[in-house]
């Protein structure tokens, strides 16, 4: 009896030793990319990581993405998350298929602002895609689950304002603003999207108060420019423009506005060597062709 109860002790310990438990995946030997992330509790953070840039990560304080973000390039990261699945991550089937899926890892359901992190993803993808209808179902089933995060409305704001649904968007960015009223993006969104709409004055507004959030960003110094140009302030435009150059100098877009601008303010030295600057980033841009010829045509007398 003695040795009948070491050998049933015996193997009920190989049989612990050998089993694969979620715990396993987090305690037991790892892999160098386990080591780095844990699969329970931080899990999140690999899709938070993937999801978005590190900039929008800062923003939602999410510290432990923005390691991952640091230690693994985006590349690495997706040839690793494949091994992260292997550890205990899937998508089970669902019940009702109008809902979003559930996400499990380790055997226990993520957060709905983890599901709405991994709907926001692929919302970008198929955005990036040019499929703006089935980004915005994304973002809409996203925003069910997380409906007071600023970054998917800003999403859902850029996606309509592609659509040229100008009004939507607007209301998109608002709900953004609402939600984070330090938050840049939807401001330059919401401000481009006043543009369309003949609301100039309006878009400068929120133009420079993203500029007091973030000078750095060359995208909305431009749109500034292009909105102070559709009032006839075009040497004031000149000067907003011109600083979207400094901060990117590859910036197709803002050296053709410059050209335009100049040339119609007669200056026809300074449009040419704009235009040339263009035409060094895109030899087939239209606009930059045509004004480069009107100013060496004014340049020249003829």
């Amino acid at each position: 009896m003695k040795i009948l109860k070491i050998l049933i002790v015996f193997s009920y310990m190989i049989m612990v030793a050998s089993a694969s438990t979620p715990a396993d995946a987090v305690t037991g030997k790892q892999g160098p990319f386990e080591q780095k992330i844990e699969l329970r509790g931080t899990s999140a953070s690999v899709f938070n990581a993937t999801s978005f840039t590190k900039d929008e990560l800062a923003k939602e304080k999410n510290f432990t993405a923005l390691k991952v973000f640091d230690e693994l390039n985006a590349e690495e990261l997706n040839k690793k998350l494949e091994s992260v699945k292997m550890k205990g991550l899937r998508v089970p089937e669902q019940q009702n298929p109008t809902q979003p899926p559930l996400i499990i890892v380790g055997g226990e359901e993520q957060s709905d602002q983890s599901t709405a992190a991994i709907l926001t993803k692929e919302g970008k993808v198929l955005a990036q895609d040019g499929d703006l209808d089935g980004a915005l179902k994304l973002y809409d089933q996203a925003l069910e689950l997380d409906p007071e995060n600023a970054i998917i409305w800003n999403n859902k704001g850029t996606a309509l304002y592609r659509k040229e649904n100008y009004e939507d968007a607007i209301e998109a960015y608002d709900r953004a603003l609402e939600f984070d009223s330090g938050y840049a993006a939807p401001m330059i969104g919401k401000g481009t999207t006043l543009i369309r709409l003949n609301k100039s004055a309006q878009a400068i507004k929120l133009f420079d108060q993203a500029i007091n959030i973030d000078p750095s960003d060359p995208n909305v110094w431009n749109n500034r420019g292009v909105a102070l140009a559709k009032l006839g302030m075009k040497e004031e435009a000149i000067t907003s423009i011109g600083k979207a150059t400094e901060i990117d100098p590859e910036y197709l877009d803002a050296w053709v506005s410059l050209g335009k601008l100049y040339y119609q303010l007669e200056k026809y030295d300074l449009a040419l060597s704009s235009l040339n600057r263009a035409l060094e980033l895109d030899p087939e841009d239209e606009d930059a062709k045509k004004y480069r010829d009107l100013a060496q045509s004014k340049i020249s007398g003829n």
